[in-house]
């Protein structure tokens, strides 16, 4: 456990990490102005910048967005951008995506200003209640200009929205927290795994509040958007069992899951290659890879049924979140934004360090270490206005971020299984240091005035 406020060390440590950052921008500003785009691991189709933003802003618009271009967005997104697209140019209508995109640049620094503040989000006093104001500043910058959200940013995806609504399910009760995991659903579907952890956990009026808070923004945004919302569901599900989707070059640009590794294999393997290592071929090493990581995520879920009576809904939260990112290649670098929220969380457990190492590593500018190039031809990029020779980069962090957060995934099994996180001997030093202190409003006053039974 990690008390930063108390910490001598934790403000130079978290002003360090900012230099690092500063740092990694400073060396992917000097890799633009020298080569005309943006280094690994930004997207290595560099005339693509933005577009996650601006193809479903198009679609918003497309009767067609369920039908023929098979969106895998519920239709909360669409609304909001229909929104935010009529905001920005009333009724005019572009012929397609990048069209709307070059119609969109007098905007642009609006749109960054509108990232920045969703990260600003993060910071609920709640939830960030053991961090000095000037601690919090400095994670902010630290986390502002880390690869995972430029990488989001460049995407232009909406993920970055995310963070407000995970930081309020985080730091709130009842039907605000139920309103936020709702909201999280119907943003990114995969959020319903924090259903099945209320399942799990055994905790019925959380699973109905926030079950029945995400199906009526579900059915409500749908009838509003289109009579074809129910077809997201079928996109969907044919979206999350598709390995061929992505390239190798995209796979290996940031990669959340180390399923990435498996589903390169098994691209390499239906193009005719060939591997053995250690009497493993291609087809047992991606077995093997996708066996390990799924018996880890029903570990991780059988340990928090075996701690249901003492688990509070942060850590169930926080463990589920962490699942999330390590599901598969479909559910992309993004996520791992939302450790920025879990921060706090990592702060208050056994193995604070090891989660803290992990977050640092995954946010790190790693992606300066170059391990191989593969010249791709020239190529028009975006940001630079002009058509340039462009080089995919493989880099340290491809091949490192996905085995860290899956060490991330596996020590917060074992803290669960092991039950370290709810040690009784922690449990009574808070108490005595929050009842010294007089401290009303500590999670920790609450809970010794409730007993000692399941957090909230």
């Amino acid at each position: 456990m990690i008390r930063p406020a108390s910490s001598k060390r934790t403000t130079p440590f978290l002003l360090a990490c900012c230099v690092v950052q500063i740092a990694g921008c400073v060396y992917y500003w000097l890799f633009f102005k020298k080569n005309g785009y943006l280094a690994s691991p930004f997207v290595y189709d560099k005339a693509d910048t933005f577009m996650d933003l601006f193809h479903t802003m198009y679609w918003a618009d497309e009767s067609g967005r369920y039908t023929a271009w098979n969106s895998v967005y519920p239709p909360l997104n669409f609304l909001v951008l229909k929104s935010v697209r009529w905001l920005m140019f009333g009724a005019a209508h572009e012929s397609d995506a990048f069209n709307l995109r070059d119609a969109a640049q007098p905007f642009f620094l609006y749109v960054l200003a509108a990232y920045a503040v969703a990260v600003l989000f993060v910071f609920r006093d709640a939830l960030w209640r053991d961090f000095t104001r000037p601690q919090r500043a400095l994670v902010f910058v630290a986390v502002l200009l880390s690869p995972p959200i430029l990488f989001t940013v460049e995407r232009g995806n909406l993920i970055i929205f995310v963070l407000g609504f995970l930081a309020l399910a985080l730091s709130s009760l009842g039907w605000a927290r139920a309103l936020a995991i709702g909201m999280l659903i119907n943003i990114k579907p995969y959020f319903a795994l924090y259903l099945i952890a209320f399942v799990v956990t055994q905790r019925p009026k959380e699973l109905i509040s926030c079950t029945l808070m995400a199906g009526a923004i579900y059915i409500l945004t749908g009838i509003v958007l289109d009579a074809q919302f129910l077809t997201f569901v079928t996109n969907l599900l044919q979206f999350s069992q598709e390995f061929s989707l992505f390239s190798p070059r995209e796979l290996l640009g940031l990669p959340s899951s180390v399923s990435a590794f498996s589903t390169i294999l098994r691209l390499y393997q239906y193009s005719g290659g060939t591997l053995s290592i250690a009497g493993f071929d291609i087809d047992a090493m991606a077995t093997l890879i996708e066996t390990v990581k799924w018996l880890t995520i029903l570990a991780l879920f059988i340990a928090l049924w075996r701690v249901r009576a003492c688990i509070s809904v942060e850590t169930t939260l926080a463990a589920t979140t962490i699942a999330i990112s390590n599901l598969g290649v479909w559910v992309g670098g993004y996520s791992f934004i939302f450790y920025a929220c879990l921060v706090p969380i990592f702060c208050r457990l056994t193995y604070s360090k090891i989660y803290l190492a992990c977050v640092c590593l995954i946010f790190a500018p790693i992606d300066a270490v170059v391990l191989f190039n593969e010249s791709l031809g020239d190529s028009y990029s975006y940001l630079s206005g002009a058509t340039v020779p462009v080089a995919f980069q493989l880099t340290a962090g491809a091949l490192m971020r996905p085995v860290v957060n899956f060490v991330l995934l596996f020590v917060m099994t074992v803290e669960i299984l092991t039950n370290r996180a709810f040690s009784m001997p922690g449990i009574l030093k808070d108490t005595r240091l929050a009842i010294r202190r007089d401290d009303r409003l500590s999670p920790i006053a609450t809970f010794q005035r409730n007993g000692f039974s399941r957090p909230a």
